[in-house]
């Protein structure tokens, strides 16, 4: 056995024994801090019994050494109960994907993100893009809102609003809820219908063959007078050209006449 050999083995049969931890200063072991601020860098925040990491999934901590540290080291996100005990909404709304940020209203973290997909809002709640009412998580993000978005907010509850565009787009009869004097519900039809490969009088195709009734006359015959060489004046059933035909059930890549398989 050479000697290179050698020193690896007894190398080995010092792991095994627990002895190689004696390289490392006694001041840095007592701590039990070496290395705790990168091995713990992942945490979002913390417990007596555990944390949770980035991803929202939980760890128990591996000792009490890396506890104690975090505790030292982070104590504005350590909490010195075990997580059951937990009544926070934020910290649990977050947990279970609810949130993108665990932290209370009094940081506006993330609101242009979690309030994204609002409308316009009254002081009890919003509508989002789908039409859907929400009533708001807490008073800060009615506030953040109400700041950043004063031309969409409404400083009433929603059972005392009577405008009659929003109560329009409510029902689906606008595809736009701001009227601006213009009274034909033609508002973003552009935006709105521009996913559409053609249509009918019952309805349209959009670019992945899904089918769709018109939501309402004014978007049939909006589509209609700006795109009348896609618009046939039948009803679906009644079409029976074999190049759309085909198109809808896969067999073609293109439903135009002039364009080749």
């Amino acid at each position: 056995m050479n000697k290179f050999t050698y020193r690896v083995f007894a190398a080995s049969a010092l792991c095994a024994a627990g002895l190689v931890a004696t390289a490392m200063p006694a001041a840095a072991r007592d701590r039990g801090d070496t290395n705790f601020s990168i091995s713990l860098g992942n945490v979002q925040f913390g417990y007596s019994d555990g944390y949770y990491d980035n991803n929202r999934r939980w760890h128990n901590w591996r000792n009490d050494e890396k506890r104690n540290w975090y505790r030292q080291n982070h104590g504005q996100n350590y909490n010195q109960y075990e997580r059951e005990r937990d009544r926070d909404r934020y910290r649990r709304d977050w947990r279970d994907g609810r949130r993108s940020d665990w932290r209370d209203g009094r940081r506006n973290v993330d609101f242009s993100v979690v309030l994204g997909n609002v409308q316009f809002g009254y002081s009890d709640g919003y509508y989002d893009n789908n039409r859907r009412w929400h009533r708001w998580r807490s008073i800060n993000h009615r506030n953040w809102y109400r700041q950043n978005h004063r031309d969409s907010y409404y400083h009433m509850r929603r059972v005392r609003d009577r405008d009659q565009y929003r109560r329009d787009w409510l029902r689906g009869r606008h595809s736009d809820w701001r009227g601006n004097g213009r009274d034909r519900g033609e508002v973003d039809f552009s935006v709105s219908l521009g996913n559409v490969v053609f249509g009918y009088s019952d309805g349209y195709y959009d670019s992945n063959r899904r089918w769709h009734g018109w939501r309402n006359d004014n978007e049939r015959n909006w589509y209609e007078r700006n795109h009348r060489r896609n618009y046939y004046q039948m009803r679906r059933e009644d079409d029976d050209h074999r190049n759309r035909r085909d198109w809808r059930d896969g067999r073609r890549n293109d439903w135009r006449d002039n364009v080749g398989d």
